[in-house]
């Protein structure tokens, strides 16, 4: 037997799951592509000519020197005769197969390729004769279960299982038990999936037997010596916690954590154990929604986790123990590490470093499996084809492309991520998303069929490639999620954005997506089940594809009043999804023929305002600067009380005076318009997350009223936005906005630096500060001197670079704008010419709303 046949990268790869096809002419690359058929069910020819070819191939292998290669071949002509329901020549194919099974250590190529096999033969003897299940189970008893690598071996396993299953889904537990008395392993598998199928039995028993096996070997085992080994006890524990995983309600142990920290002083750097600790913790983070609790513990696990995986391939000729699970637990642990909210260095550090080991980890396991996969290279983010990928399909067993699939998905998650928050020039943006959208194809190549799990892939695609300006290809990708899931209302208001953007003057077809969507929103809102089903993020979703609604009213009627007619329903909305919160919303038409003045007071002269790069926050200073503020905001005396910086109680308002006293009108307030009137029966809602979505609306209807010059009911909006839930950066920069129109200059740049102060890419105040020096006429109140504006110039230049490389702002042409001004000024032609550029270009595809509001979850 040739030990170079057993450790054939061909055989392994066909173990692992591959179909792929060889272009070489010898008979096993012959049988393997026949093979490949058979797995892909693809098979062309007619059953004869196929059984023909393979006998044909299969005399050609040394039956003697390569028995791995003989075997193979035995098994592969049993299938075919099996398919064509020629079942007593299959079962005497199968006799041939006389694979010695030894339990080996998983990472052995010979077990590796036996196990499969094996499994694979059984299968076929239980398809073909019920006769046949006493010796399998006999054979069965003998087998330890696959590695996770060992895709196709578990793919039988499962078969297997699943067969047994039907032939004794009358029997007792006790009878089972007996039946698989010499592999407990084994047992733990089939009774899971019996009990999950059938429900024959309590599964408290199967919980009791767990229970004592772990009770038996804390009792026998102890600490290995040097020449011991305690794999026995490993393969339990990992079997164990992975049919656990898998099925939570079934299997109950007492404290899953402590058994695992028990078993370390019973085994000597065990990999698997670890690995099911790391998952424990990240399970319990997940569970409890607070990941900072383990994340030191976790990391530090991994960290060993990879020494004690360097040691072992160290020792074992280069080969790794079991290379998908090192890709399934990097994809996990970059999974948890990228859904933390805040983003601290060493974490961003993290992240890069795992990324980069994941990603050289898959090149080498597509590059064994001769998968046809993307590398970063191979993307140009200008002229490439960014679909290319749904023609150019990688055929697996399902099980190998649902954990790849992911592990691609995750580590593309992983490079957007660090384009968002580990990329300080424009540079390295572009270098990092071109290694999400190679891992973005390569996960959708492995992707056969759209499924309510794997559309996300598309979506988050379709995000990046919207990112780039990349517009068609995110739009057919949005399509084809909505075929999945036609339910989901991102994708509608995704697509709706996309069409607004790419064919912006036919009204027919946004008129018509946006009634299907609020029709089937109706619908489903109707249907009190649907309601009560939703998560937050999916009422948040459907709040924003109502604000979308509205945009395109005001957009194809070029007027904002048909839009403040329909703003109630946006509150009404908001009512049916959370309770009926703004109760006093309602819709009225306000006649003012008073031509009182805009202002209740004025800004004088004597009121000194910081010429500082960054004002303080006078929520967070002293004493002093607070009454300093509130003398800026307010004449006479108020009864309005601060509750702290973080925000406001049920009962407390707003430091400010409002601007617009009741007696007092708005610009064009002679004219007829709609208003949202609150009676100070609004109660906020209890919880922070809908009290942070119901600002959002406020702060939506504030901008319509500031856009159609409605000042005091735009204030009014920002006012109820702070009482809902606090004083922020969006409340600051609104209110900098509002006074920037009404020509009070020094408040709306006192209003706009606390903003930054508080967010520092806080766009609206990056450009309302940058209109408020650049453009506004009569600024130089704001200024000392020349010497001061040169230098407010040159600052609002610095934030205005920093978030035009910023991944959050790719599509903002204001951005450039503003540049453009500046450049202009200061007769930087070369990057004037640039600016205006894509300033012409992000205007030409500007989207009714910004993308902004169907990416993440922003609370």
């Amino acid at each position: 037997m040739k030990i170079v046949d057993l450790v054939d990268p061909r055989l392994i790869s066909l173990a692992y799951g591959s179909f792929s096809v060889s272009s070489i002419d010898t008979p096993i690359d012959n049988l393997i592509n026949i093979d490949s058929k058979i797995n892909k069910n693809d098979l062309d020819q007619n059953f004869s000519e196929l059984i023909e070819l393979s006998l044909k191939n299969l005399e050609l292998i040394d039956k003697e020197n390569e028995i791995e290669y003989y075997t193979y071949g035995v098994v592969v002509l049993a299938d075919l005769f099996y398919m064509n329901k020629q079942f007593e020549k299959s079962l005497d194919y199968l006799k041939q197969v006389t694979l010695s099974i030894q339990q080996l250590s998983s990472a052995d190529q010979v077990s590796f390729f036996h196990f499969y096999l094996s499994l694979r033969s059984i299968y076929l003897k239980l398809s073909i004769d019920n006769m046949e299940l006493e010796n399998c189970l006999v054979e069965l008893n003998n087998i330890q279960l696959p590695s996770k690598s060992n895709v196709m071996g578990r793919y039988y396993l499962d078969l297997v299982i699943a067969q047994i299953s039907i032939l004794l889904k009358e029997k007792t537990f006790d009878q089972l038990e007996k039946i698989f008395i010499k592999n407990y392993n084994l047992f733990i598998s089939f009774i899971t999936y019996h009990y999950y199928n059938f429900k024959k039995f309590n599964s408290k028993e199967l919980s009791s037997y767990c229970n004592n096996l772990i009770k038996k070997f804390n009792e026998t085992i102890k600490f290995p010596s040097a020449k011991q080994n305690n794999f026995e006890y490993e393969f339990f524990l990992d079997n164990l916690f992975e049919k656990i995983e898998l099925y939570p309600n079934i299997i109950t142990i007492g404290s899953l954590k402590q058994v695992l920290i028990n078993s370390f002083g019973k085994t000597f750097q065990s990999i698997s154990i670890l690995k099911n600790f790391i998952i424990l913790l990240i399970n319990e983070s997940d569970t409890n929604n607070d990941n900072i609790d383990n994340e030191q513990e976790i990391i530090s696990s991994f960290r060993v986790y990879l020494e004690y995986n360097d040691k072992f391939k160290l020792l074992n000729k280069n080969q790794y123990r079991d290379l998908l699970e090192i890709i399934y637990t990097f994809t996990r642990i970059l999974k948890y590490l990228t859904n933390f909210k805040n983003h601290d260095n060493e974490r961003i550090e993290l992240i890069n470093s795992y990324s980069f080991q994941l990603y050289d980890l898959l090149k080498i396991l597509n590059r064994d499996l001769k998968f046809d996969y993307y590398l970063e290279n191979d993307i140009d983010i200008d002229n490439g084809n960014h679909l290319s990928c749904l023609d150019n399909k990688i055929y697996a067993n399902e099980l190998l492309s649902y954990e790849l699939s992911k592990s691609w998905y995750t580590l593309a998650m992983s490079f957007k991520y660090l384009a968002e928050y580990d990329s300080p020039l424009l540079e390295d943006v572009h270098k990092y998303l071109k290694y999400a959208i190679a891992n973005f194809q390569n996960a959708i190549k492995l992707t056969l069929k759209l499924n309510n799990e794997n559309h996300v892939f598309f979506y988050d695609y379709a995000i990046v490639l919207t990112k780039l300006n990349k517009l068609k290809p995110s739009l057919k990708l949005i399509k084809l999620c909505l075929t999945v899931d036609n339910l989901n209302f991102k994708y509608w208001n995704f697509l709706i954005l996309l069409y607004s953007s790419i064919d912006n003057e036919n009204f027919k077809n946004l008129e018509k997506l946006i009634n299907n969507s609020v029709l089937l929103l109706n619908q489903e809102l109707e249907d009190e089940q649907f309601l009560s089903n939703l998560s937050i993020i999916e009422k948040y979703n459907i709040l924003q594809l109502k604000m979308t609604h509205l945009s395109l009213i005001e957009l194809m009627n070029k007027d904002l009043y048909p839009t403040l007619e329909y703003l109630p329903e946006l509150f009404k909305l908001y009512n049916r999804l959370f309770g009926n919160v703004v109760e006093s919303s309602h819709l009225v038409i306000n006649k003012n023929d008073d031509n009182g003045t805009i202002f209740s007071s004025t800004v004088t002269s004597s009121q000194q305002y910081s010429h500082r790069p960054s004002i303080a926050n006078p929520l967070k200073s002293d004493h002093h600067q607070q009454q300093q503020r509130q003398a800026q905001l307010q004449n006479g005396k108020s009864e309005e009380k601060l509750n702290g910086s973080t925000g406001l109680n049920k009962s407390s308002k707003s430091i400010r005076k409002r601007i617009f006293s009741s007696s007092n009108t708005s610009k064009n307030s002679n004219a007829p318009h709609a208003r949202i009137i609150t009676n100070g029966k609004s109660h906020p809602p209890e919880k922070k997350v809908e009290r942070a979505i119901l600002q959002e609306l406020w702060l939506f209807a504030s901008t319509l009223y500031l856009k159609a010059s409605y000042l005091q009911d735009s204030e009014n909006c920002i006012i109820e936005a702070e009482n809902c839930y606090e004083i922020n950066s969006k409340t600051h920069s609104k209110l900098g906005l509002l006074t920037l129109i009404t020509n009070r200059l020094k408040l709306s740049f006192q209003e706009f630096e606390i903003s930054i102060d508080l967010d520092d890419k806080n766009l609206e105040s990056i450009l309302g500060l940058a209109k408020l020096f650049l453009e506004t006429e009569n600024n130089e109140e704001i200024f000392i001197n020349l010497k001061d504006r040169q230098a407010a110039e040159i600052r609002i230049k610095f934030f205005l670079e920093n978030i035009a490389n910023d991944y959050k702002f790719l599509n903002y042409g204001e951005i450039y704008y503003f540049l453009s001004i500046i450049y202009e000024k200061y007769q930087d032609f070369t990057q004037l010419n640039k600016s205006l550029w894509k300033c012409i270009e992000l205007e030409e595809i500007r989207p009714v709303r910004d993308f902004g509001c169907i990416e993440k979850f922003p609370y």
